[in-house]
């Protein structure tokens, strides 16, 4: 089976809303900020059928399945003070159409498994400290 690409669209306008959530509270804005957002879309060969999403005793199909994993990587800059500016990353991944988890302060782990396109499972990522703190984007991600 073919694996879909994803909406990207729909992909940037989540990350995008990340951008003014509570992910980001710790900068005050002051209603001014620079937003960045860029995304890293690839394939992924995953072991089973649950492509990123499975969770331990979980029953799936014990099948290679690709899908399409893309990270958003967010930086927010604020000022702060006359000419000196705040800034802070924090980085969602998405299986498919589907927001998994957020990780805002990765160690190099997260960047050696980028590079390698062999980003950890939901599971795996929130379950772990491979790369550091990781989130939850809500119960089964986002719709």
């Amino acid at each position: 089976m073919e694996a879909k690409l994803p909406d990207l669209q729909k992909i940037y306008e989540t990350a995008n809303n990340l951008a003014y959530s509570n992910l980001f509270a710790d900068l005050d804005d002051c209603g001014f900020a620079f937003v960045d957002i860029s995304l890293d879309t690839f394939r992924q060969t995953w072991m089973n059928t649950g492509c990123g999403w499975t969770e331990p005793m979980q029953i799936t199909g014990q099948a290679l399945t690709e899908d399409y994993t893309t990270v958003a990587s967010i930086q927010k800059t604020v000022p702060n003070g006359t000419a000196i500016m705040k800034e802070k990353w924090a980085y969602v991944v998405f299986f498919g159409n589907k927001g998994a988890y957020t990780v805002t302060d990765p160690k190099p782990e997260f960047f050696e498994d980028l590079k390698n396109r062999r980003m950890l499972g939901r599971y795996e990522a929130l379950h772990t400290d491979r790369y550091s703190e990781a989130e939850t984007l809500g119960k089964g991600g986002n719709k």
